[in-house]
């Protein structure tokens, strides 16, 4: 598409075409964009840090049940690992967009595609 409209710009240099020209690469830059945060996830880092946290707090609780009564802190062993399971579900989920329980739709693109189809 940028080859064919270099030429037409090259051709007719009017202000529709000019006008055409900013939108195509407006558009180029937001399709660059769109790609580049498909392709961003986390750092290592994060996910270290994440799972020291983890462990940390599952600890914590174990030695803190053996330490008490464990009829009092039998809600707090079956919570605290299970919101930990949820968190870094949710954050694996939400760094891979293309899969998992929340994805990203590209229904947008392919009613543009559709669209775009129409007038070849």
């Amino acid at each position: 598409m940028w080859r064919a409209t270099l030429t037409e710009v090259k051709a007719n240099d009017s202000p529709a075409v000019s006008l055409f020209t900013a939108s195509l690469n407006d558009l180029m830059d937001l399709d660059a964009k769109r790609q580049a945060a498909t392709r961003n996830h986390l750092p290592a880092s994060v996910w270290l840090l994440l799972m020291l946290v983890s462990v940390t707090v599952c600890w914590t609780t174990g030695y803190s049940t053996a330490l008490g009564e464990s009829g009092r802190l039998v809600l707090s062993m079956i919570i605290l690992p299970v919101l930990l399971t949820a968190v870094i579900t949710i954050t694996a989920d939400l760094d891979n967009p293309r899969r998992g329980l929340i994805t990203v739709s590209q229904q947008s693109l392919i009613d543009l595609q559709s669209a775009l189809k129409r007038y070849e």
